[in-house]
Protein backbone atom coordinates (compact mmCIF):
# COMPACT_ATOMS: atom_id res chain seq x y z
CA UNK A 1 0.00 0.00 0.00
CA UNK A 2 1.43 3.25 -0.74
CA UNK A 3 1.80 5.69 2.12
CA UNK A 4 0.31 8.93 2.11
CA UNK A 5 1.47 12.45 1.28
CA UNK A 6 2.19 13.41 4.91
CA UNK A 7 -0.05 16.22 5.66
CA UNK A 8 2.54 18.84 6.35
CA UNK A 9 4.71 18.52 3.55
CA UNK A 10 3.27 21.53 2.30
CA UNK A 11 5.90 23.18 4.77
CA UNK A 12 8.30 21.03 3.70
CA UNK A 13 8.23 21.90 0.08
CA UNK A 14 7.80 26.25 0.80
CA UNK A 15 11.31 26.20 2.88
CA UNK A 16 12.98 24.17 0.22
CA UNK A 17 11.49 26.47 -2.28
CA UNK A 18 12.82 29.69 -0.42
CA UNK A 19 16.14 27.80 0.10
CA UNK A 20 16.40 27.22 -3.78
CA UNK A 21 15.67 31.31 -4.41
CA UNK A 22 17.71 32.34 -1.61
CA UNK A 23 15.01 33.51 -0.01
CA UNK A 24 15.20 31.53 3.41
CA UNK A 25 15.19 33.35 6.82
CA UNK A 26 15.45 32.55 10.36
CA UNK A 27 16.04 34.33 13.38
CA UNK A 28 19.12 35.51 15.14
CA UNK A 29 19.61 36.79 19.15
CA UNK A 30 21.06 40.01 19.24
CA UNK A 31 22.45 41.66 22.12
CA UNK A 32 22.16 46.04 22.30
CA UNK A 33 19.54 45.79 20.14
CA UNK A 34 19.36 49.57 20.85
CA UNK A 35 22.91 50.29 20.48
CA UNK A 36 24.95 51.24 17.43
CA UNK A 37 27.20 48.18 18.44
CA UNK A 38 25.56 44.90 18.76
CA UNK A 39 26.29 41.15 19.78
CA UNK A 40 25.32 38.56 17.58
CA UNK A 41 26.90 34.93 18.99
CA UNK A 42 29.69 36.85 21.12
CA UNK A 43 30.48 38.90 18.18
CA UNK A 44 30.58 42.74 17.93
CA UNK A 45 29.19 44.81 14.63
CA UNK A 46 28.37 48.28 13.75
CA UNK A 47 24.21 48.24 13.55
CA UNK A 48 23.20 49.51 10.37
CA UNK A 49 19.98 48.44 10.37
CA UNK A 50 18.13 49.41 13.51
CA UNK A 51 15.08 51.77 12.96
CA UNK A 52 16.25 53.36 16.60
CA UNK A 53 17.05 56.51 14.19
CA UNK A 54 17.64 58.55 17.55
CA UNK A 55 19.47 55.92 19.85
CA UNK A 56 16.41 56.62 22.60
CA UNK A 57 15.76 52.50 22.79
CA UNK A 58 18.33 52.74 25.73
CA UNK A 59 18.55 56.62 26.64
CA UNK A 60 18.73 56.75 30.65
CA UNK A 61 15.09 58.69 30.71
CA UNK A 62 13.23 56.23 28.72
CA UNK A 63 14.64 53.26 30.90
CA UNK A 64 14.05 55.37 34.16
CA UNK A 65 10.42 56.09 32.85
CA UNK A 66 10.18 51.99 32.37
CA UNK A 67 11.32 51.52 36.03
CA UNK A 68 8.97 54.36 37.42
CA UNK A 69 5.75 52.97 35.55
CA UNK A 70 6.10 49.30 36.12
CA UNK A 71 6.91 50.23 40.01
CA UNK A 72 3.89 52.40 40.11
CA UNK A 73 1.34 50.62 37.88
CA UNK A 74 2.71 47.05 37.88
CA UNK A 75 3.95 45.09 34.85
CA UNK A 76 0.55 44.65 33.27
CA UNK A 77 -2.28 46.29 32.28
CA UNK A 78 -4.75 43.25 32.94
CA UNK A 79 -7.52 43.80 30.63
CA UNK A 80 -8.64 45.51 27.31
CA UNK A 81 -8.90 49.22 27.29
CA UNK A 82 -13.29 49.35 27.38
CA UNK A 83 -12.75 46.42 30.29
CA UNK A 84 -10.30 48.18 33.31
CA UNK A 85 -7.28 48.26 31.14
CA UNK A 86 -7.42 51.87 30.31
CA UNK A 87 -5.28 53.42 32.83
CA UNK A 88 -4.53 57.27 33.37
CA UNK A 89 -1.07 56.82 31.88
CA UNK A 90 -3.08 56.32 28.11
CA UNK A 91 -5.32 58.94 28.71
CA UNK A 92 -2.05 61.03 29.33
CA UNK A 93 0.05 59.71 26.16
CA UNK A 94 -2.87 60.06 24.24
CA UNK A 95 -3.54 64.07 25.25
CA UNK A 96 0.36 64.36 24.89
CA UNK A 97 0.48 63.39 21.31
CA UNK A 98 -2.90 64.93 19.85
CA UNK A 99 -1.31 68.43 21.78
CA UNK A 100 1.76 67.45 19.29
CA UNK A 101 0.38 66.71 16.68
CA UNK A 102 -2.30 69.73 16.74
CA UNK A 103 -5.00 67.05 16.27
CA UNK A 104 -8.16 66.86 18.26
CA UNK A 105 -7.44 63.50 19.51
CA UNK A 106 -5.14 60.34 19.38
CA UNK A 107 -5.39 56.71 20.06
CA UNK A 108 -2.45 54.16 20.88
CA UNK A 109 -2.27 50.74 19.70
CA UNK A 110 -0.56 47.85 20.53
CA UNK A 111 1.38 47.62 17.42
CA UNK A 112 2.25 49.00 13.97
CA UNK A 113 1.00 46.16 11.64
CA UNK A 114 -1.85 45.47 14.15
CA UNK A 115 -3.23 49.05 13.97
CA UNK A 116 -2.87 49.01 9.95
CA UNK A 117 -4.50 45.97 9.47
CA UNK A 118 -7.37 46.54 12.03
CA UNK A 119 -8.08 50.10 10.95
CA UNK A 120 -8.37 50.12 7.53
CA UNK A 121 -11.01 47.36 7.13
CA UNK A 122 -13.06 49.62 10.20
CA UNK A 123 -13.37 52.70 7.43
CA UNK A 124 -14.47 50.60 4.77
CA UNK A 125 -17.81 48.92 3.33
CA UNK A 126 -18.37 46.33 0.76
CA UNK A 127 -18.59 49.46 -1.77
CA UNK A 128 -15.68 51.08 -0.37
CA UNK A 129 -12.50 51.35 -2.69
CA UNK A 130 -9.12 51.68 -1.77
CA UNK A 131 -6.51 53.39 -3.36
CA UNK A 132 -2.90 52.14 -2.55
CA UNK A 133 0.37 52.80 -3.64
CA UNK A 134 2.26 49.47 -4.93
CA UNK A 135 4.91 49.85 -2.40
CA UNK A 136 2.39 50.16 0.54
CA UNK A 137 3.86 48.24 3.32
CA UNK A 138 2.71 44.64 4.28
CA UNK A 139 0.31 45.74 6.55
CA UNK A 140 -1.61 48.21 5.02
CA UNK A 141 -2.41 45.95 1.92
CA UNK A 142 -3.12 43.06 4.68
CA UNK A 143 -5.91 45.72 6.30
CA UNK A 144 -7.16 46.53 2.84
CA UNK A 145 -7.32 43.00 1.83
CA UNK A 146 -9.24 41.81 5.53
CA UNK A 147 -11.51 44.79 4.20
CA UNK A 148 -13.55 42.72 1.41
CA UNK A 149 -13.54 46.28 -0.31
CA UNK A 150 -11.96 46.67 -3.92
CA UNK A 151 -8.08 47.39 -3.81
CA UNK A 152 -7.13 49.80 -6.59
CA UNK A 153 -2.68 49.82 -6.63
CA UNK A 154 -1.27 52.63 -8.33
CA UNK A 155 2.08 52.63 -9.59
CA UNK A 156 4.52 53.86 -6.97
CA UNK A 157 4.09 57.95 -6.49
CA UNK A 158 2.61 57.73 -9.96
CA UNK A 159 -0.25 60.02 -9.05
CA UNK A 160 -1.35 60.85 -12.94
CA UNK A 161 -2.45 57.31 -12.60
CA UNK A 162 -3.58 57.55 -9.05
CA UNK A 163 -6.27 60.56 -10.69
CA UNK A 164 -7.05 58.42 -13.49
CA UNK A 165 -8.49 55.43 -11.40
CA UNK A 166 -10.33 58.35 -8.61
CA UNK A 167 -11.79 60.12 -12.08
CA UNK A 168 -13.13 55.99 -13.17
CA UNK A 169 -14.77 55.78 -9.74
CA UNK A 170 -15.93 59.34 -8.92
CA UNK A 171 -19.30 58.90 -8.42
CA UNK A 172 -18.51 55.98 -5.62
CA UNK A 173 -19.39 57.43 -1.67
CA UNK A 174 -16.52 56.00 0.05
CA UNK A 175 -12.74 56.38 -1.73
CA UNK A 176 -9.86 55.93 0.34
CA UNK A 177 -6.29 56.50 -0.59
CA UNK A 178 -3.39 55.05 1.49
CA UNK A 179 0.03 56.19 1.38
CA UNK A 180 3.03 55.85 3.41
CA UNK A 181 5.02 59.35 3.89
CA UNK A 182 8.25 57.77 3.75
CA UNK A 183 8.05 54.59 2.51
CA UNK A 184 10.20 51.88 4.09
CA UNK A 185 12.06 49.99 1.32
CA UNK A 186 12.81 52.94 -0.86
CA UNK A 187 13.75 55.90 1.48
CA UNK A 188 11.24 58.15 -0.50
CA UNK A 189 8.79 60.30 -0.32
CA UNK A 190 5.37 60.99 -1.19
CA UNK A 191 4.16 64.29 -2.76
CA UNK A 192 1.57 64.84 0.15
CA UNK A 193 0.54 67.90 -1.57
CA UNK A 194 -0.34 66.19 -4.53
CA UNK A 195 -2.43 63.55 -2.76
CA UNK A 196 -4.34 65.81 -1.08
CA UNK A 197 -5.65 67.99 -4.10
CA UNK A 198 -6.14 64.56 -5.59
CA UNK A 199 -8.01 63.86 -2.16
CA UNK A 200 -9.97 66.89 -1.93
CA UNK A 201 -10.88 66.85 -5.84
CA UNK A 202 -12.47 63.34 -5.50
CA UNK A 203 -13.84 63.70 -1.61
CA UNK A 204 -11.93 60.95 -0.72
CA UNK A 205 -10.42 60.14 2.34
CA UNK A 206 -7.04 60.17 2.80
CA UNK A 207 -4.92 57.90 5.28
CA UNK A 208 -0.78 58.49 5.78
CA UNK A 209 1.31 55.82 7.59
CA UNK A 210 4.34 58.13 9.30
CA UNK A 211 5.73 55.05 11.00
CA UNK A 212 9.58 55.98 9.24
CA UNK A 213 9.06 59.78 9.17
CA UNK A 214 7.47 60.51 12.71
CA UNK A 215 9.98 61.57 15.31
CA UNK A 216 12.90 62.28 12.41
CA UNK A 217 10.89 64.68 9.79
CA UNK A 218 9.28 67.10 9.21
CA UNK A 219 8.70 70.30 12.03
CA UNK A 220 9.90 69.28 15.14
CA UNK A 221 10.60 65.80 14.47
CA UNK A 222 6.26 65.56 14.02
CA UNK A 223 6.16 64.09 10.57
CA UNK A 224 5.93 65.14 7.04
CA UNK A 225 1.87 65.30 7.52
CA UNK A 226 2.19 67.52 10.19
CA UNK A 227 1.48 71.17 7.34
CA UNK A 228 -0.80 68.60 5.72
CA UNK A 229 -4.49 69.97 6.92
CA UNK A 230 -6.54 67.63 4.36
CA UNK A 231 -5.07 64.69 6.03
CA UNK A 232 -7.74 63.02 7.34
CA UNK A 233 -6.23 59.39 9.20
CA UNK A 234 -2.52 60.08 10.43
CA UNK A 235 -1.10 56.97 11.90
CA UNK A 236 2.34 55.60 12.86
CA UNK A 237 4.37 54.00 15.39
CA UNK A 238 6.64 53.95 19.08
CA UNK A 239 9.25 51.17 17.59
CA UNK A 240 11.32 53.39 15.45
CA UNK A 241 12.38 56.81 16.55
CA UNK A 242 10.47 56.75 19.67
CA UNK A 243 12.90 53.62 20.53
CA UNK A 244 9.70 52.18 22.46
CA UNK A 245 6.80 49.88 20.78
CA UNK A 246 2.90 50.04 20.01
CA UNK A 247 1.59 52.51 17.38
CA UNK A 248 -1.06 55.22 17.20
CA UNK A 249 -3.45 56.97 14.79
CA UNK A 250 -4.53 60.78 15.18
CA UNK A 251 -7.40 62.83 14.10
CA UNK A 252 -10.55 64.30 14.78
CA UNK A 253 -12.07 63.25 18.10
CA UNK A 254 -15.25 61.49 16.12
CA UNK A 255 -12.46 59.26 14.27
CA UNK A 256 -11.38 58.15 17.49
CA UNK A 257 -14.58 57.43 19.19
CA UNK A 258 -15.38 55.46 16.15
CA UNK A 259 -12.15 53.33 16.19
CA UNK A 260 -12.71 52.49 19.97
CA UNK A 261 -16.60 51.43 18.99
CA UNK A 262 -15.75 49.83 15.96
CA UNK A 263 -11.77 48.75 15.46
CA UNK A 264 -11.71 45.26 16.67
CA UNK A 265 -7.75 45.83 16.61
CA UNK A 266 -8.17 47.76 19.41
CA UNK A 267 -12.04 46.79 21.23
CA UNK A 268 -10.53 43.12 21.40
CA UNK A 269 -7.03 43.02 22.50
CA UNK A 270 -5.25 43.37 26.35
CA UNK A 271 -3.55 47.59 26.43
CA UNK A 272 -0.17 48.40 26.32
CA UNK A 273 1.43 47.71 29.56
CA UNK A 274 2.54 50.70 31.86
CA UNK A 275 6.26 50.29 31.21
CA UNK A 276 5.62 50.35 27.31
CA UNK A 277 3.67 53.38 27.70
CA UNK A 278 6.14 55.15 30.13
CA UNK A 279 9.04 54.69 27.52
CA UNK A 280 6.65 56.38 24.83
CA UNK A 281 6.03 59.36 27.15
CA UNK A 282 9.44 59.68 27.76
CA UNK A 283 10.91 59.49 24.29
CA UNK A 284 7.71 62.18 23.42
CA UNK A 285 9.24 64.44 25.27
CA UNK A 286 13.23 64.23 23.93
CA UNK A 287 12.19 64.12 20.49
CA UNK A 288 10.55 67.70 21.08
CA UNK A 289 14.52 69.14 21.92
CA UNK A 290 16.50 66.80 19.57
CA UNK A 291 16.33 69.10 16.06
CA UNK A 292 20.14 69.03 16.52
CA UNK A 293 20.13 65.30 15.80
CA UNK A 294 17.58 65.31 13.04
CA UNK A 295 19.40 68.19 11.36
CA UNK A 296 22.79 65.58 11.66
CA UNK A 297 20.84 62.83 10.69
CA UNK A 298 19.49 64.12 7.56
CA UNK A 299 23.24 65.72 6.67
CA UNK A 300 24.68 62.19 7.26
CA UNK A 301 22.22 60.49 5.14
CA UNK A 302 23.27 62.87 1.95
CA UNK A 303 26.48 62.33 2.90
CA UNK A 304 26.04 58.64 2.54
CA UNK A 305 23.85 58.53 -0.63
CA UNK A 306 26.18 60.80 -2.27
CA UNK A 307 28.96 58.27 -1.20
CA UNK A 308 27.28 55.52 -2.69
CA UNK A 309 26.23 57.01 -5.65
CA UNK A 310 29.72 57.90 -6.30
CA UNK A 311 30.85 54.92 -6.56
CA UNK A 312 27.99 53.56 -9.15
CA UNK A 313 25.54 52.07 -6.83
CA UNK A 314 22.03 52.66 -7.08
CA UNK A 315 20.12 54.13 -4.12
CA UNK A 316 16.61 54.30 -5.89
CA UNK A 317 14.89 57.54 -5.09
CA UNK A 318 16.07 57.61 -1.10
CA UNK A 319 15.84 61.05 0.48
CA UNK A 320 16.06 59.95 3.98
CA UNK A 321 17.62 58.51 5.95
CA UNK A 322 16.74 55.33 5.12
CA UNK A 323 19.16 54.35 1.87
CA UNK A 324 18.60 51.71 -0.20
CA UNK A 325 21.41 49.82 -2.02
CA UNK A 326 20.35 48.04 -5.11
CA UNK A 327 21.72 44.87 -6.40
CA UNK A 328 18.83 43.06 -8.08
CA UNK A 329 19.31 39.52 -7.68
CA UNK A 330 18.95 37.16 -3.89
CA UNK A 331 22.00 35.89 -4.13
CA UNK A 332 24.28 38.73 -4.53
CA UNK A 333 22.24 40.42 -1.91
CA UNK A 334 22.89 38.23 0.36
CA UNK A 335 26.62 37.92 -0.05
CA UNK A 336 27.27 41.55 0.09
CA UNK A 337 25.33 41.30 3.60
CA UNK A 338 27.59 37.94 4.77
CA UNK A 339 30.65 40.14 3.60
CA UNK A 340 29.95 43.10 5.67
CA UNK A 341 28.84 40.88 8.71
CA UNK A 342 32.18 39.30 8.52
CA UNK A 343 34.02 43.40 8.65
CA UNK A 344 32.03 43.70 11.59
CA UNK A 345 29.27 45.34 9.80
CA UNK A 346 25.48 44.26 10.29
CA UNK A 347 23.21 44.98 7.33
CA UNK A 348 20.29 42.82 6.42
CA UNK A 349 19.82 41.83 2.23
CA UNK A 350 16.19 42.61 2.15
CA UNK A 351 14.88 40.37 -1.01
CA UNK A 352 11.22 39.35 -1.97
CA UNK A 353 8.67 39.01 -0.72
CA UNK A 354 9.40 41.78 1.07
CA UNK A 355 10.39 43.60 -1.79
CA UNK A 356 9.20 43.06 -5.34
CA UNK A 357 11.22 40.46 -7.54
CA UNK A 358 14.59 41.46 -9.52
CA UNK A 359 14.61 44.30 -6.89
CA UNK A 360 16.78 42.64 -3.65
CA UNK A 361 18.99 45.21 -1.83
CA UNK A 362 20.71 45.97 1.36
CA UNK A 363 18.88 48.47 3.43
CA UNK A 364 21.10 50.39 5.31
CA UNK A 365 18.67 52.03 8.46
CA UNK A 366 21.02 54.91 9.59
CA UNK A 367 20.55 56.89 13.11
CA UNK A 368 21.76 59.85 14.32
CA UNK A 369 24.94 57.86 16.46
CA UNK A 370 26.58 56.88 13.35
CA UNK A 371 30.08 59.05 12.00
CA UNK A 372 31.17 59.37 8.58
CA UNK A 373 34.08 57.23 9.38
CA UNK A 374 31.32 54.09 10.58
CA UNK A 375 30.18 54.39 6.77
CA UNK A 376 33.30 55.06 4.45
CA UNK A 377 34.67 51.53 4.79
CA UNK A 378 31.29 49.63 4.25
CA UNK A 379 31.39 51.42 0.69
CA UNK A 380 34.33 50.48 -0.08
CA UNK A 381 34.00 46.67 0.93
CA UNK A 382 31.00 46.65 -1.26
CA UNK A 383 32.26 47.74 -4.24
CA UNK A 384 34.98 45.39 -4.16
CA UNK A 385 32.78 42.46 -3.41
CA UNK A 386 30.34 44.11 -6.09
CA UNK A 387 33.71 44.04 -8.39
CA UNK A 388 34.96 40.64 -7.62
CA UNK A 389 31.52 38.82 -8.19
CA UNK A 390 31.37 40.35 -12.03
Amino acid sequence: MTSPMHRLQFIRDSLESRKKLGRFRELVSVQGASESMIKVEGRSYLNLSSNDYLGLGGHPEVVNHVKYFTDKYGSGSGASRLITGSGEYHRQLETALADWLGTESALVFNSGYQLNSSILPTLADRSTVFYSDRLNHHSLIQGIVASRAKMRRYNHLDYTQLASLLHQDSALARKIIVTESLFSMDGDIADLDALSELADEYNAILVVDEAHAIGVVGPGGRGIGYTHERIDIRIGTFGKAFGSFGAYVAGSSELVSYLINQCGGFVYTTALPPSVVGATYAALDLIKGMQAERDYLAELSNWFRGELNQKGFSTFGSTSHIVPVYLGDEFLALKLSDTLKEQGYWVNAIRPPTVEVGTSRLRFSLNAQLSKAHLSESVEIMQKTVSSST
